[in-house]
């Protein structure tokens, strides 16, 4: 009996930001460097309509408002961050054994999650709190079977989205 081309189960790992004035934006990563790059010039809309299989508390991201940084610019910060742990991840594992589709598939899923985890703890790491710092709550979100349309959070407002790569 031939059996179909297996399937991860989570398609992609998203970190869901929520600022202190209820909006909400987000990190997405795509297994193979992919993520997507939010605009901030129009309100933003997500690519998929999907389910959230799980969403864990990470922590609260620091928003230094005397600088003029933003939130903006944290999330541009948070995206160098994510891309250097993603490379990192990348160099550490080159020198795995062959493995199968089915494991590769899972590594790549893996090295998302891991890659969204460690780049939000070095951000945090880096930034040191002062009394005018505003906080984000974060999430890590696991994408279960992506679809057309958009995702279903009531928080939700629209974002401009593109796809970039981060594997050079």
């Amino acid at each position: 009996m031939i059996k179909g081309l297996w399937k991860p189960q989570y398609e992609s790992y998203m970190l869901l930001i929520l600022s202190p004035d209820k909006e909400l934006t987000y990190v997405h990563l795509y297994p193979g460097g992919h993520y997507t790059d939010i605009s901030y010039s129009s309100p933003p809309t997500l690519p998929h309509c999907v389910s959230f299989k799980s969403r864990v508390p990470l922590g609260k991201l620091p928003v230094r408002t005397t600088e003029g940084q933003g939130l903006k610019g944290v999330i541009d910060r948070l995206q160098e961050f994510i891309k250097k742990a993603y490379q990192d991840d990348i160099a550490d594992s080159e020198n795995n054994a062959v493995v199968s589709y089915k494991d590769k598939s899972v590594i790549a899923l893996r090295r998302c999650e891991r890659a969204l985890h460690q780049g939000f703890s070095m951000l945090t790491e880096s930034q040191a709190f002062e009394a005018t710092t505003e906080f984000c709550t974060v999430d890590l979100v696991q994408i279960y079977k992506p679809q057309k349309g958009s995702i279903i959070d009531l928080r939700m407002k629209s974002i401009a989205v593109k796809m970039k790569s981060i594997v050079e």
